[in-house]
């Protein structure tokens, strides 16, 4: 290579590095790479709602494996979003179920939870034994699928993951367990507090405004639209430039004149305020770059925040809005790759509704569960509808040309069988929504008739993140994904 006089390769080399360090970024400009990048490193949001449900009001009517119908009370929120969904049915849980066993189920498969195993679950004097407990095939600990996530995903986030909860501490839940578990089978608790939470994530947290000597910064600062991609590469190029000898230096005006018109093209899209992108909802939706949790999430707060506030049933609606909007901003600033949202405990002792729930106060939501009554359904209605809202919010935020619900997966589970009163495994409400950029086909419902193992779901998940070597979670016979879904 010709350089000019008194530079030295070395010297070359280390001045064009830091336009290496955006290549990624790069080709996160193309549509085929850009989707390619997302299906290597999706963001995932996990999330469970107690008690069980009922057939009737969460599955469409047809059954077989085929087009999603009409969506039901429960999950009719969802039906905006349909064409994103893939809907199981006819996966049960193995080994422990009921309140006191079923909540390692949900991420970890795990059946072996007992008052007489050592790991921390189902301790509860009242319920010494569960139902169909087993360590037959099952891993000597529990270790649930998101935090197999943040370790692999998620250890060069900010955050490995985050793990928020509504009311799963409130005073007289008798199994006020977890559905995360660590690699060392120790239960990994969320938080109910969304301010502590936001405080954690946000506090000190600042949108960068300018270029940044960090790829991860620089991230943000795109996403944000802050920054253009061109504009942290531009200066760095052209140093480059004029370091190279006359022939080298041709050849390279060529490459930079590309970028330029990539940058022009950049600047046209981002004066449109809108990319039209078909994100399943039965027409285009309008996106923005919005890393702004002060602003998002600031204003949501109540006056008065003391006496444990996020316990209390009248502000409930208040805390699943907060708790929404944190995940979706945690996502968007690049803070973490893996979302936990905890809905309550199996075994629910207080009243929890969120926005537009006609609620029976008078009856705590454990025991609306044991019977198909309409407050219990409107309760999980609007669980399913503040899951709607987020997958909205989600299509909003922009990625580039994508949306960041492009590159993201939300998987839904309950941990009681599909007759909640019941209290068994038998059919676990479980659902996906994304297609990670059209990786997986939305829209359907993959019905098991005959019945299998719940963990093939959590396989199925880890696989489509990325752990392509997963084979098994919790249960040693369920092995392999959905290939449905997978392919």
């Amino acid at each position: 290579m010709l350089t000019r006089q008194g530079l030295s390769r070395r010297q070359l080399l280390m001045s064009a590095s830091s336009a290496l360090l955006y290549y990624p970024l790069i080709r996160a400009l193309g549509s085929a790479e850009g989707f390619a990048q997302s299906a290597n490193a999706p963001r995932v949001i996990f999330v469970s709602f107690p008690s069980g449900t009922y057939r009737e009001k969460f599955w469409p009517g047809a059954e077989g494996s085929v087009p999603i119908g009409a969506l039901p009370i429960v999950t009719s929120p969802l039906e905006i979003h349909k064409s994103d969904m893939t809907l199981f049915r006819g996966y049960n849980l193995v080994g422990a179920t009921n309140h006191n066993g079923s909540m390692p189920q949900v991420l970890a498969g795990w059946g072996a939870c007992s008052a007489n195993n050592d790991v921390q679950c189902g301790k509860n004097k009242s319920f010494p034994n569960n139902d169909n407990t087993t360590t037959t095939d099952m891993e000597l600990r529990p270790y649930s699928l998101d935090q197999r996530l943040a370790d692999t995903i998620g250890k060069n986030s900010t955050r490995a993951s985050i793990n928020m909860g509504i009311h799963t501490k409130v005073k007289g839940n008798p199994f006020p367990e977890p559905i995360s578990w660590n690699s060392k089978g120790n239960p990994n608790f969320p938080e109910d507090n969304p301010k502590s939470v936001y405080d954690d994530l946000f506090g000190k947290f600042t949108v960068p405004t300018g270029g940044s000597s960090t790829q991860s910064d620089a991230v943000i600062a795109v996403s944000t639209g802050k920054k253009r991609i061109v504009d942290y590469l531009l200066g760095d190029l052209k140093k480059v430039k004029s370091a190279l000898g006359a022939h080298e230096a041709s050849a390279f005006e060529a490459h930079l004149t590309a970028l330029d018109e990539i940058n022009r093209d950049l600047v046209n899209a981002m004066n449109t305020g809108t990319s039209n992108n078909n994100s399943g909802n039965g027409g285009s939706v309008a996106t923005s770059p919005k890393c702004d949790p002060k602003t998002s999430i600031g204003g949501l707060f109540p006056t008065k925040m003391d006496n444990e506030w996020y316990y209390q049933t009248a502000l409930a609606p208040q805390v699943f809005r907060l708790q929404r909007a944190i995940m979706v901003q945690a996502m968007a600033c690049n803070i973490t790759r893996v979302g936990v949202w905890q809905m309550g405990c199996s075994h629910q002792e207080s009243n929890m509704p969120s926005e537009g729930v006609v609620d029976n106060p008078s009856v705590s939501l454990h025991l609306q569960a044991h019977s198909d009554n309409d407050s219990f359904a409107s309760n999980q209605q609007g669980m399913m509808r503040e899951i709607a809202k987020m997958v909205t919010e989600m299509k909003a935020v922009s990625f580039g040309d994508k949306s960041l619900f492009d590159e993201t997966l939300v998987y839904v589970a309950t941990d009681i069988g599909d007759n909640a009163a019941g209290h068994g495994g038998s059919n676990i409400a479980a659902f996906l929504l994304g297609t990670l950029g059209g990786k997986i086909k939305g829209g359907r419902q993959i019905h098991e008739k005959s019945g299998k193992p719940y963990n093939h779901l959590l396989v199925t998940v880890g696989q489509l993140m990325g752990m392509t070597d997963l084979k098994t979670i919790g249960n040693t016979k369920a092995v392999g994904p959905v290939a449905a879904v997978t392919g």
